[in-house]
C-alpha cells in the first residue's frame, strides 16, 4: 500500500467518528494554532478525545483483518 492510500483509508473510517476539521487536524492538513483558533471548543475535548481514541480502536480493529 501506498501512504496515500493509508491515509484515504484512515479518513474514510474516521468520518464515522470524527468531523472534517478534526480529521484535518489528526492528519496534519491544518495546523495547531489554526485549529485551535477556529474549531477548538474546550468543552469538548473530552468528547473529542474520547472519538478519537474509538476511532483508533476500528481502525485497529479493521487492520486485524
Amino acid at each position: 500500500l501506498r501512504f496515500a492510500d493509508l491515509r484515504e483509508l484512515y479518513a474514510s473510517v474516521s468520518v464515522k467518528n470524527l468531523g472534517e476539521s478534526e480529521i484535518d487536524f489528526l492528519q496534519g492538513r491544518i495546523s495547531s494554532r489554526v485549529f485551535l483558533r477556529n474549531y477548538f471548543n474546550p468543552q469538548f475535548i473530552g468528547d473529542l478525545q474520547s472519538r478519537a481514541l474509538k476511532n483508533a480502536e476500528e481502525l485497529l480493529a479493521l487492520s486485524k483483518g
